[in-house]
């Protein structure tokens, strides 16, 4: 069922998640680093399809664009106007809401983004 609240729309969050980190923590190391068979990753020409070639790196992905969320819904909701999306070479964002270019917001520098990436290599031995 599709959620139609709120509440709905938590619960049903919660319990994804938690189905996820089940499905995650049931894998051994060897499968999470397991490459994708060749068939799979010339699904289409989509970035992805390039980029993730094991499961550990689906995840990887999965996690920064929570982070990239959290960050993002924190930043609004505390009266700060901020962009969703990073702006790679300045490690700003650019809110789409307005055209003034000085409402460029920084959200985190490229230098913690380099030490969020050394965290998430340990983590998942990249």
């Amino acid at each position: 069922m599709t959620p139609t609240t709120k509440s709905e729309l938590l619960a049903a969050a919660s319990a994804s998640f938690k189905k996820l980190t089940e499905l995650w923590d049931g894998f051994t190391p060897e499968q999470a680093h397991a490459p994708f068979p060749a068939a799979l990753l010339s699904g289409g020409a989509e970035a992805h399809w390039q980029r993730d070639k094991c499961l550990r790196d689906v995840v990887i992905h999965l996690h920064e664009w929570y982070n990239l969320v959290t960050v993002w819904v924190s930043a609004n909701q505390a009266g700060t106007l901020t962009g969703f999306f990073l702006n790679r070479t300045r490690g700003v964002t650019t809110p789409r809401s307005t055209n003034n270019s000085s409402a460029n917001i920084r959200i985190r520098p490229t230098k913690q983004l380099a030490i969020s990436w050394r965290h998430h290599t340990s983590t998942y031995s990249v």
